[in-house]
């Protein structure tokens, strides 16, 4: 509607509702907002725009809205603020990312983790490997309590990236516990007769580092993961050799390798016979069947 003119209108409100006007002839731009108001059910109104009052306080529309009722008082209706209010932010995207836990502190408990406050995955015991769970991309704040308690031992702020697939590994002791944040390879890459295997070194108490064998980027340094090496298909052992302060270890594993895969080796365990927690090798396909 023009803004300098009184325009009048007869609407016929047969279901009744809510009522909006305000749109400049030919154009999307809002001059006037009245807001909600109800219209009862088969009732007439007469609509009419009408310039402000002499001396009215400044508005951010030029004209208000006179609505006269058939049945019931009439109303003078003031813009809302002359425009529609931008939508709201939408929440952040959840599925794109995914976060797994693995527990490889040999005498930590059971643990929980927590996603910006909310427990995502429950009662992780030494040696396992949670589901993969959808989180928001962008900077997540991540803590590892004990099961079923308030009690934090480890918390920190993870920036994860969309369209990426982490594996958040606790390790190390309890009273030094730390994580290892490792990108997953979870798309299946057909690239002919091959697949690939990385070796992560979480094995507490050893001296110096392991010697690991059937991966052709070899191992790691305490607290870290090889590369993805390129591998022939078949049967396959990834084998580890360590050294302790009073000897020496070893563990080995057997999986098939599958054409274009990804596989993770977590060695952990204690290499101190005395903590009852030994070296073993655990294999995770890393890539979706």
């Amino acid at each position: 509607m023009a803004a300098n003119t009184g325009v009048q209108g007869l609407v016929q409100a047969a279901l009744g509702g809510s009522f909006k006007d305000g749109a400049l002839a030919g154009k999307k731009d809002v001059v006037y907002d009245s807001g909600a108001f109800q219209i009862k059910a088969r009732e007439d109104l007469i609509a009419a725009a009408i310039l402000p009052k002499a001396g009215s306080p400044a508005q951010p529309s030029p004209v208000d809205l006179l609505v006269v009722r058939t049945r019931g008082g009439n109303s003078l209706l003031k813009s809302t603020g002359g425009a529609t209010p931008p939508p709201p932010p939408l929440p952040p995207q959840v599925g794109s990312v995914t976060v797994r836990a693995v527990h490889a502190s040999p005498e930590a408990p059971s643990v929980d983790v927590s996603v910006d406050g909310a427990v995502a995955i429950a009662k992780l015991s030494f040696g396992e490997l949670s589901d993969r769970k959808p989180v928001a991309e962008g900077t997540r704040a991540v803590k590892i309590n004990v099961a079923g308690t308030a009690t934090s031992v480890l918390s920190a702020n993870l920036t994860l990236k969309k369209d990426v697939s982490y594996s958040v590994v606790a390790y190390d002791t309890p009273a030094a516990l730390k994580a290892l944040v490792l990108e997953d390879a979870t798309k299946v890459t057909f690239a002919g007769a091959r697949g690939y295997i990385r070796i992560a070194n979480l094995i507490s108490d050893a001296v110096g580092t392991p010697e690991f064998t059937g991966s052709s980027s070899g191992g790691a340094a305490f607290g870290a993961a090889a590369n993805y090496g390129e591998t022939s298909l078949g049967s396959k052992s990834v084998g580890v050799k360590y050294t302790t302060a009073n000897g020496s270890g070893a563990a080995s594993v057997g999986f098939e390798l599958e054409s274009g895969n990804f596989y993770t080796v977590y060695a952990i365990g204690s290499a101190d016979r005395s903590k009852g927690k030994p070296v073993r090798l655990i294999v995770s396909r890393d890539s979706k069947p």
